[in-house]
């Protein structure tokens, strides 16, 4: 049985480098479209701003509007660049490489499999997560492939029912995880480190709708 690699496709990848920055470039367009037409009304606010835009003079106006919108909408596949994932599954291992990321998972370790929002999981025996990472990939590919190489494919998470919604002051967490939560409620931008010290201390996190939920690793 040959190992089976999912990577993301040329459509993918054509609409990342090739429609975002166009998306953009139209996006700064219209803007200036619409600050040339709100300076008309008598009620706009920020009619500052606004008529310094429309006092512009064309083409100098429109190139601005497109190449701001063009830089903006490469800094958005840059992003999106470095959150590809690119998986190798064999009957031996699983791989998973990304951007500044390469980590390889033993198929005895691996437990389950999953896609969860755009996320692609594996857990271990102790129903922990071996890793949660960022996926865009085809997920019926992903399931072809580990499904093919003996692993056990789930169309969602085993352990959904075991979740819970964290409130501070919870008492059946471990000492230090309700710190923990309580800092990633506040500052989003640590999340993944946070829930990294989560794992740690058996506590599987996850988001829904700007709330965290919980349950413990057995």
């Amino acid at each position: 049985m040959g190992a089976a690699r999912v990577s993301e496709s040329t459509g993918t990848r054509l609409v990342r480098w090739a429609g975002l920055p166009l998306a953009g470039a139209l996006a700064g367009w219209l803007l200036k479209l619409l600050a040339n037409w709100a300076v008309t009304l008598r009620w706009t606010p920020f009619r500052g701003p606004l008529e310094l835009v429309d006092s512009i003079p064309e083409p100098v106006a429109t190139l601005g509007a497109l190449g701001v919108g063009l830089v903006g909408g490469l800094v958005l596949a840059l992003i999106a660049h470095g959150e590809r994932l690119d998986v190798t599954v064999s009957a031996d291992h699983v791989r998973l490489v990304g951007d500044e990321y390469d980590e390889t998972f033993d198929r005895a370790a691996v437990t389950a499999v999953f896609v969860d929002r755009n996320q692609l999981v594996l857990l271990g025996s102790d129903t922990g997560e071996l890793v949660r990472r960022p996926s865009e990939l085809d997920v019926t590919a992903l399931a072809a492939a580990f499904t093919r190489n003996g692993y056990p494919w789930r169309d969602g998470d085993p352990h959904a029912g075991e979740y819970r919604r964290w409130v501070p002051g919870i008492e059946d967490l471990p000492t230090g995880a309700n710190a923990l939560l309580a800092a990633r409620a506040k500052d989003s931008d640590d999340a993944d480190e946070l829930r990294a010290e989560l794992v740690r201390l058996g506590v599987i996190v996850k988001d829904e709708k700007k709330k965290q939920y919980w349950r413990l690793v057995r």
